[in-house]
């Protein structure tokens, strides 16, 4: 029976597995919240209270210099002109570097390219401005290879004259071998975060992670772009871009262990090939999921809320789908195994307690009440 004492808790943990197989089977069920949020209403002091946020806003628009120079090509005039040349598209996104300048570390910035005129050799691009949800042009002049100077700015911290230099940062389906797997998808890390990782915290089931790291059961404000890869190729064109302040960590399938090992102000870049069935993306389906097919998703993290799933308002589509689903057999067959091995489980503990574990002891206490 001591075997039987050892295996009660492996028994329990199975049978909650079988009983509670999805992250909304237990959900409070509610009326969908306003468009584009399906969250509770919260008290904004406990709301700010739970959450971590990002320390510098201007981290959300950076990749990391070193990154950028061993797997993104340089862009010169000649680059630019070549692709025009072929009829090579050019890149969607670039990623601007400006040099280490009197002892201060070189820093880089995401960037849209706007323009490239042939005429005058000149490139346009915009540029997201500090405090401003807006973005700025900035109309760059190769001053030699690989290397440009700003003519005109319309973003204060670029005046003109500061030297810049452009790389391609438009991604291919093709992951480079710096990249490292998580579960079923490879990843990179984009941008470094100013804040710290924090010391050990238990994550529920998930064991431990470190405090600064959404949790299996947190909310996420997240910032992301969803690119589209085809051909042979790998040609990849951006698809979409936008933030969610209510998204789910538990609802981001192939993505949920590279996203928990984040911390606010980092981003990521994810290649998640068609054979990756899980294409839920931040929200309960069908409100939200990935396209099929091969697809690149740059994540960053921006902020963290304490057990926001608690809180988590479905949708109406949402609550038909999780009825249906419940109603499939192989969910109904997955519960009753959950149930019966609670019920074994809980049969053991019962039958270990109710036989005498020491016929000598017992005899000695049946004496004493004689």
């Amino acid at each position: 029976m001591g075997r039987a004492r050892c295996l009660a808790p492996l028994a329990m943990a199975l049978g909650m597995a079988f009983v509670m197989p999805l992250c909304f089977s237990w959900m409070p069920q509610g009326a969908q919240g306003p468009q584009g949020q399906g969250q509770g209403q919260k008290s904004p002091r406990s709301k700010v209270s739970r959450q971590i946020q990002a320390n510098d806003a201007s981290d959300f628009h950076a990749m990391d210099p070193n990154y950028l120079v061993k797997e993104f090509s340089a862009m010169t005039k000649t680059a630019f002109r070549r692709r025009m040349a072929l009829r090579k598209p050019l890149p969607e996104r670039l990623a601007l570097f400006f040099p280490a300048i009197e002892g201060r570390e070189g820093q880089s910035q995401d960037a849209r390219l706007m323009n490239f005129n042939m005429a005058g050799q000149s490139v346009e691009v915009a540029l997201p401005m500090e405090g401003s949800n807006g973005s700025g042009i900035l109309k760059l002049i190769e001053k030699h290879a690989s290397l440009w100077r700003v003519h005109s700015s319309e973003v204060p911290q670029v005046p003109p004259g500061t030297l810049v230099q452009l790389y391609d940062a438009t991604p291919n389906m093709q992951a480079p071998q710096s990249a490292e797997t998580l579960g079923a998808v490879k990843s990179s890390l984009l941008q470094r975060s100013s804040a710290t990782a924090g010391g050990m915290a238990w994550n529920g089931m998930a064991g431990f992670s470190p405090s600064s790291c959404p949790r299996d059961f947190d909310g996420v404000h997240v910032a992301y772009t969803v690119w589209d890869c085809r051909g042979a190729s790998g040609t990849c064109n951006m698809l979409s871009e936008g933030e969610d302040e209510g998204a789910l960590v538990c609802e981001f399938g192939a993505m949920k262990r590279g996203l928990s090992t984040m911390i606010p102000g980092e981003s990521r870049r994810f290649w998640i090939s068609s054979e990756v069935k899980d294409r839920r993306f931040g929200r309960p389906p069908p409100e939200r999921a990935l396209p099929f097919g091969d697809v690149v998703v740059d994540l960053t993290l921006l902020g963290i809320e304490r057990e926001a799933v608690f809180e988590y308002k479905l949708s109406d589509e949402a609550i038909k789908l999780g009825e249906m689903r419940d109603k499939t057999p192989a969910v109904v067959a997955q519960r009753a195994l959950g149930v019966g091995i609670q019920l074994w489980t809980w049969a053991l503990v019962y039958s270990y307690y109710q036989q005498p574990q020491d016929m000598d002891i017992i005899g000695f206490s049946q004496s004493v009440h004689l």
